[in-house]
């Protein structure tokens, strides 16, 4: 979702355009590749459980900064769209490939290929709904462009996007922290 308010909000509040939008989203393609490269090289750092509840804190985070889009008037790229899609991105970069882990890497042999069917369709069914809960906040943007007040509106749905990644971090966060276990790698040979 922080990818959708970032790109949405440089084009329709700040005037950007939308290659200008786009150049400004580089901070979070940057930010998941830098966990990605460790991960790929040292995979075992951190246990899975640890790494996808860490993954989530550290989006809870970058969620908390993004909350405060309505504090800021000066600098907003700088002081929250860039701190905030950055660590969302880095949690996000983290927590992935070990949720992998989880779902599919320790399910037996037979039954891999349906837990990564049944995890793909349900990450692809979360994003869905982020994107329609998003366009829903937010409304029909092109039918305001242009009118008198609507850089206020604009800002107020925005803020009430923001909330709404928090949440989603927030119920991440429960989630992976109280009901994910450790799981113990068993022994085939």
């Amino acid at each position: 979702s922080n990818l959708y308010i970032v790109n949405q909000y440089c084009q329709y509040v700040s005037k950007n355009s939308p290659l200008l939008a786009a150049v400004k989203l580089l901070p979070l393609v940057v930010s998941m590749l830098i966990p990605n490269v460790v991960i790929a090289i040292k995979s075992d750092l951190i246990s899975p459980r640890k790494a996808v509840v860490l993954g989530f804190f550290i989006m809870f985070i970058g969620s908390l900064i993004s909350i405060q889009l309505h504090l800021i008037t000066d600098n907003l790229y700088w002081k929250i769209f860039f701190c905030s899609q950055s660590l969302i991105a880095f949690g996000a970069a983290i927590f992935f490939p070990y949720s992998l882990n989880i779902l599919i890497g320790f399910a037996p042999d037979e039954y891999k290929g349906i837990a990564s069917g049944v995890m793909q369709t349900f990450g692809q069914f979360g994003v869905e709904v982020t994107f329609s809960v998003m366009t829903s906040i937010l409304g029909n943007i092109n039918e305001l462009s242009g009118k008198s007040g609507s850089a206020g509106i604009y800002k107020t749905r925005f803020q009430n996007c923001t909330y709404f990644t928090l949440a989603s971090s927030v119920v991440g966060l429960i989630s992976t922290a109280f009901f994910v276990k450790e799981i113990k790698p068993t022994d085939d040979t």
